[in-house]
């Protein structure tokens, strides 16, 4: 699947991912309170049939077709996302050692609107969509960036 085919998919659903964030957004706007997507793919459709065993209780999941999903992770920021995102792929691989699974993640910053998270997550699925094995691609080195003024990078 090209990246044009996922973000039709993603354009197409895009009332429902964002009616989805729309309580997480209200929180993080009116307190601060972290939130992450990420939008997964795998080239394997009974993956997505199985996403729900996967997920944390406090994740909201949404399918996009029989190959993409989001996933939500409510008050959590970028670290702990990430972690979620990597635990679902070890969980994805270990029931389907033959399905490639990639996720696309980003978080929540002062200037988003649900729009700008989902192109961001679907730049960083196209990046992990490029990868050989099952992987998590994220922003998070532009995030640092942004938040020590470009200085420098440890």
């Amino acid at each position: 699947m090209d990246i044009d085919h996922l973000r039709k998919t993603l354009l197409s659903n895009k009332e429902i991912v964002e009616e989805a964030m729309k309580m997480d957004l209200y929180r993080y706007q009116r307190y601060g309170v972290p939130f992450s997507i990420s939008v997964f793919y795998s080239d394997s459709s009974e993956v997505v049939d199985v996403i729900d065993r996967f997920t944390r209780t406090t994740d909201t999941v949404v399918k996009l077709d029989t190959h993409v999903f989001c996933v939500i992770y409510g008050n959590t920021g970028y670290e702990e996302a990430f972690k979620a995102s990597e635990n679902i792929l070890y969980d994805m691989k270990n029931e389907h050692p033959h399905a490639k699974v990639s996720a696309g993640m980003t978080s929540v910053t002062t200037s988003d609107i649900p729009k700008d998270m989902l192109q961001r997550a679907l730049h960083n699925l196209g990046h992990a969509i490029k990868n050989d094995e099952s992987s998590v691609e994220d922003d998070g080195v532009i995030d640092y960036l942004v938040q020590n003024m470009f200085n420098y990078v440890n």
